[in-house]
This record gives C-alpha cells, sequence and structure tokens, in this order.
C-alpha cells in the first residue's frame, strides 16, 4: 500500500505544469484486496476509509471525533431544513465542536457504576495531552441510535487558525510546545445517509492556493468558512506546516 500511495505522489507532484487529473486506481485496487468493504464503487465513509489508509501506511496523526453540539441541533430541527444559518441562529463554530468533545460527561446517566468502588457518580472528561503535528478532525454528522439514523446537517463555522491550548490537560506535553494549528484541507459530504458524493478542498503548500477536487475536476476555490458539507478537518502545527508556513516564521 505504501509503494501504491509512494507512485501515486511521484505522479501528482512529478510533472511540474503537466495538466490533467490522476486516478488513483492503483490504490484503489490494494486497499480493496486488504479491506474487501471498499471494493467496488458503493458510497463508503471518508473517516473510515481515512483511518483505515493511515493506519495502514502507519502515519503519525491524531484523529479527534468532535459532535455537534445538542443546542445547535435543536436550533436546526426547530428552523427546518431549508433555513439558513441566520434563521438558525447563526453556525455552530468548531471550538464549541471541541469543547462539547472535552466537556465532562455523566457516565452515571448511562447505567454506569464504577466496579471498583461501586459508585454512581461517574464522570467521564477527555482533554488534549499531546498536540500531533497533523490534526484530522472528524466533525460526527452521522448519527446512529435504535430508533434513528440520520445526517446531522448543521452549519459549521471554520476557522483558518485553531489553537489546542484551552481544551489540553492540566501538565500536558502539548503545553510545553506550540498549540497553534492552521487549516490545510477539507473533506465535504453532500447528500445523505443513504447515498451523496466527496469533495475536497486543499491548499498548495508552495502557493497558498485553495484548490476544489471534484472527481476528476480540479479548480481553484477559496479558503474554506464552513457550512453543512464539512466532515474532514486536515489542521497542520504550524511549526510543522509545509512550504508557505516555513516562509513567514511557521505562522499561516
Amino acid at each position: 500500500m505504501a509503494a501504491a500511495a509512494a507512485a501515486l505522489a511521484s505522479r501528482m507532484w512529478g510533472r511540474p505544469g503537466a495538466g490533467g487529473a490522476e486516478r488513483p486506481s492503483d490504490v484503489k485496487s490494494v486497499v480493496g484486496r486488504v479491506a474487501s468493504r471498499f471494493l467496488g464503487y458503493d458510497q463508503q465513509d471518508a473517516q473510515e476509509f481515512l483511518r483505515f489508509f493511515l493506519d495502514a501506511l502507519h502515519e503519525d496523526s491524531c484523529r479527534l471525533g468532535v459532535p455537534i453540539p445538542k443546542a445547535a441541533q435543536v436550533r436546526a430541527r426547530r428552523a427546518g431544513p431549508f433555513a439558513s444559518a441566520a434563521a438558525v441562529g447563526g453556525a455552530c463554530s468548531l471550538d464549541e465542536c471541541v469543547a462539547a468533545f472535552t466537556a465532562p460527561e455523566d457516565l452515571a446517566k448511562q447505567g454506569y457504576r464504577c466496579p471498583g468502588c461501586k459508585a454512581e457518580a461517574c464522570v467521564k472528561t477527555t482533554q488534549v495531552w499531546r498536540g500531533p503535528a497533523v490534526l484530522v478532525v472528524v466533525v460526527k454528522r452521522f448519527a446512529y441510535s435504535a430508533f434513528r439514523r440520520a445526517k446531522i446537517s448543521v452549519s459549521v463555522e471554520l476557522p483558518q487558525a485553531l489553537d489546542l491550548r484551552p481544551f489540553c490537560a492540566k501538565g500536558a506535553p502539548a503545553l510545553r510546545g506550540r498549540t497553534d494549528y492552521s487549516l490545510w484541507g477539507v473533506v465535504n459530504h453532500s447528500g445523505s445517509l443513504h447515498g451523496g458524493h466527496y469533495t475536497a478542498d486543499c491548499r498548495n503548500a508552495d502557493t497558498g492556493q485553495w484548490f476544489c477536487f471534484n472527481d476528476s475536476r480540479v479548480s481553484t476555490s477559496r479558503r474554506p468558512t464552513g457550512g453543512a458539507s464539512p466532515y474532514l478537518l486536515f489542521y497542520v502545527r504550524n511549526d510543522a506546516a509545509p512550504g508557505v508556513g516555513h516562509r513567514d516564521g511557521g505562522r499561516l
């Protein structure tokens, strides 16, 4: 798989000024042989594919599966499916999503008891301990329960800069270094739980220009600012950012 991925990257970046698009059929074929669920052309979850692909390549990456806050979901349901973000009461910010991810969770409401002391008052808290060079944020847009399966189409605002410092645990190693990140890529999903379409917005490391990748069509685009489609977000720590980041001191 690593060889197929390296060959694809070589074809994409090894022809300066060449036009057209690259078809990653070799990579898809290898992935399908290793994981049969990715065979064929049915809609698959981009986050599941990314997780499998990165684990297979042994990449040093970190994933945060951030929920969309309940209050934002309630506002969206009350406003209706065709209401604008302004009518809903404003879009939900990514910081709010990360805050919901790190908020204390009362496990007693789920019927959990501590197996050691048998106490019912159990609270779980998730915080950042070590910040990776590349942070992959998964916006939890797909909801599953015993009675309901649906896509959560709440608009989420995407900042260019993201700071993890407010979400780090006290005394975490991450606090001894840089905790500021910049947005470099977004995977978007349009459609429903049962069918849809993926596109991607990526920033060129040499020029800083954003590009939209839509199947075989590639076009220049503006920096993604949010909406109901962003699903996977790629943030790079500023002291590890490629190209543009190094030329202006690591900050984008």
